[in-house]
């Protein structure tokens, strides 16, 4: 799937979803009528860096999985949980650690030749917000009701 000229993201309005420095912006379903993919801007910043990355690269079935196994995360404080999209994008793990805190590795490749990685601590508390997120992501683009339209 292919990626474009980046937006400005200052003009994009607030993120559809966020976590820990990332910031997810849905734009609408793909031009592509029959499939599952999503037009998105993700994009990081940190105090060092900042990188964008934007196309119809993200399936919302991948949206859904990711959402599902934090949710399962927050309730069990037990294992991990991956947000990511199929295509070159972004990669989020969150692994449980033994005190509540979640170890967060981001990973956003540009192109297939580029990548970018960053890694934190944040608290488990932090989850119940981007989850409700997902969720709200998830009703406008049900992959589901996509498939049975």
């Amino acid at each position: 799937m292919g990626k474009r000229a980046t937006r400005s993201i200052e003009h994009l309005g607030d993120p559809a979803f966020e976590l820990a420095g990332f910031s997810l912006w849905v734009h609408g379903w793909a031009r592509d009528e029959t499939s599952d993919w999503l037009d998105v801007t993700a994009h990081f910043s940190s105090q060092a860096s900042k990188i964008t990355v934007e196309g119809n690269f993200a399936l919302a079935d991948d949206l859904y999985a990711g959402l599902l196994q934090m949710e399962k995360l927050l309730s069990t404080l037990k294992g991990n949980a991956i947000l990511e999209s199929t295509e070159p994008g972004f990669k989020i793990e969150l692994a449980a650690g033994t005190r509540g805190q979640l170890k967060f590795e981001l990973s956003m490749t540009p192109s297939f030749r580029e990548e970018y990685r960053y890694e934190t601590e944040i608290d488990q508390t932090y989850l119940p917000e981007p989850i409700a997120q997902l969720k709200n992501i998830l009703k406008t683009y049900d992959p589901r009701e996509r498939r049975d339209s």
